[in-house]
């Protein structure tokens, strides 16, 4: 396995464990801001929970330098997140001293070494993540490809590649007889009524509030994340990740496109669905035939832009 698979690996297994016990801390916040005990019970709660979120701001700082930009922003604000609600519970149970004047005692020097489990330490997010090198943004009612987006000079060395605000666009990201684009990464958000063609790229995919789109992807990780009514055909080395997602639908990477051997070993992807974590299967995603794919890619990659962006509307979901 090379270093990057290593890497990717790590991530991926960081990250899956990272939302699962971030789910569970805030789930107790939430059960103990509601609780009917008295303030005293749970104040103990809440001093497990202080313990059980610094162990979590441990892990992240830890894993710091080891996972993509992306991933260690989402996680510090998530991090961010929970330290806030907790504080606002350990503010709503402890007791209200009664006003009384005290004598002012000079405050004693710190020893080194004091013990301040309840502070938490959360990563410094100047410091331990960076921009994406690339940003396609703002565009409406166009057919972007490689050739117009990128140039010889910023296309030959791997990078990750932002995509955000689209509408009513055709987003062509796969090579052309002229230029090859080496993307490591891709973090895409804020897309309506787009279809995007994404080459095989060896990292991640990570998609944040698509709505009537067409995704085809392929890709070592992919994660979407509320989102509603978008088609998704996907090949991948790992199994795909949803949450607070509607009116998904999952299909398989078009066979016209070239596959690497990573790629096309998982043909039956297994859905995880972080916002259903039940046995019983999700309703918030269903699958779709292959061939709906071929017939995308098939007229993409032959018909002229202007017929495909007046076409738009039939390749969508909606």
């Amino acid at each position: 396995m090379s270093d990057l698979d290593t890497k990717w690996t790590f991530s991926q297994d960081f990250y899956h464990q990272f939302q699962a016990t971030r789910s569970d801390l805030a789930s107790r916040i939430d059960a103990a801001k509601s609780s009917p005990l008295p303030s005293a019970p749970v104040l103990s709660v809440v001093q497990e929970l202080t313990i059980g979120l610094a162990g979590l701001a441990k892990s992240l700082t830890d894993a710091t330098g080891s996972l993509p930009s992306y991933d260690q922003r989402q996680c510090e604000l998530q991090l961010k997140t929970l330290e806030k609600s907790l504080d606002d519970l350990r503010t709503s149970v402890t007791p209200k001293h009664k006003f009384a004047f005290k004598r002012k005692v000079a405050a004693q020097p710190s020893k080194p070494g004091t013990d301040r489990s309840a502070s938490i330490q959360t990563p410094d997010t100047k410091t331990s993540s960076t921009a994406p090198a690339f940003t396609i943004s703002s565009h409406s009612h166009r057919y972007l490809k490689t050739d117009t987006l990128f140039t010889p000079e910023n296309s030959t060395f791997q990078s990750e590649v932002s995509i955000s605000d689209i509408e009513d666009c055709i987003v062509n990201l796969l090579p052309s007889k002229q230029l090859t684009v080496e993307i490591s990464a891709l973090h895409i958000q804020r897309l309506s009524s787009t279809v995007l063609l994404i080459p095989p790229i060896k990292g991640s995919v990570i998609l944040h509030e698509l709505s009537n789109c067409v995704v085809i992807s392929a890709c070592h990780q992919f994660r979407m994340h509320r989102s509603t009514s978008v088609d998704v055909y996907l090949a991948g080395a790992s199994n795909p990740t949803i949450e607070h997602c509607t009116r998904i639908r999952f299909g398989t990477y078009p066979e016209a496109m070239q596959l690497s051997p990573d790629h096309q070993k998982n043909v039956q992807l297994s859905i995880q669905d972080f916002s259903h974590i039940r046995s019983s299967p999700s309703p918030n995603w269903s699958s779709l035939s292959g061939g709906e794919a071929d017939k995308i890619w098939t007229q993409v990659a032959t018909g002229d832009e202007e017929y495909l962006m007046n076409s738009l509307k039939e390749f969508l979901p909606v």
